[in-house]
């Protein structure tokens, strides 16, 4: 008599995991963020004003000295693709490594390459040039939205999300946290600093970067499902 080989069901989780306090904070962060982006495409598009993004450059000017700079360009690797290519791949392989969940890791795969095809779509859907005189040189590509403050922002809050997470020491998970947070804020602001965007384009930048985080974090907390042996 032959036996049934055993399988798995995938089922959704019956019970949201996430609590009213946070379903909140994310509805909010979410609309704030679709309300900027709406505020600067209209600026920045339709009415053609780049008096905001101008006069960042001549505030940020006044502070640019050599020494500034070489720190500005370090921040600015952090959010190159030539930096984070090989990090997600790396950050795969430490949660596989850490956690043995394939699942887990091709998750987080998955996340870099969904926000890098989203990115270059929304660059060539908004079409936008670069500032016309860079600090250094110039560089090829469009400038709507900044794909380091995007893709910088969508990695590091990744890494925060797993601190938080899972370090118990409170003083390490919190010096972890701040020092990821204002890489985050340094990848965006060097890119001002270069001139390299404009400053509506890393504002935009961390809006879709909010945007793409909040997305996953709903897809594993509301639509997760858990794998269940007969």
């Amino acid at each position: 008599m032959n036996e049934k080989r055993p399988y798995n069901k995938i089922a959704f989780a019956n019970t949201p995991n996430l609590s009213k306090q946070k379903k909140i904070l994310y509805a909010y962060t979410f609309f704030l963020s679709v309300i900027i982006l709406i505020v600067i495409t209209y600026q920045v598009f339709y009415k053609k004003n780049n008096t905001f993004d101008y006069w960042a450059f001549n505030v940020i000017s006044t502070y640019v000295t050599n020494a500034r700079t070489e720190v500005i360009l370090f921040f600015t690797i952090l959010g190159s693709h030539k930096f984070l290519i090989p990090a997600w791949f790396a950050l795969a392989f430490l949660y596989y490594f850490l956690y043995k969940e394939k699942l887990g890791a091709a998750k987080i795969l998955s996340i870099g390459i969904f926000n890098l095809i989203i990115m270059f779509t929304l660059k060539f859907l908004f079409n936008r040039p670069r500032p016309e005189m860079p600090l250094l040189s110039q560089v090829s590509g469009l400038s709507f939205p900044s794909g380091h403050a995007f893709m910088g922002f969508t990695f590091f809050s990744i890494i925060i999300y797993f601190v938080h997470r899972d370090i118990k020491n409170l003083f390490i998970k919190y010096a972890l946290v701040l020092v990821l947070v204002f890489t985050i804020i340094m990848i965006g602001f060097s890119r001002i600093y270069l001139r390299l965007h404009y400053t509506t384009d890393v504002i935009a930048g961390y809006c879709f970067g909010v945007l793409s985080f909040l997305f996953f974090y709903y897809i594993q907390n509301i639509l997760h499902f858990k794998i269940n042996s007969p």
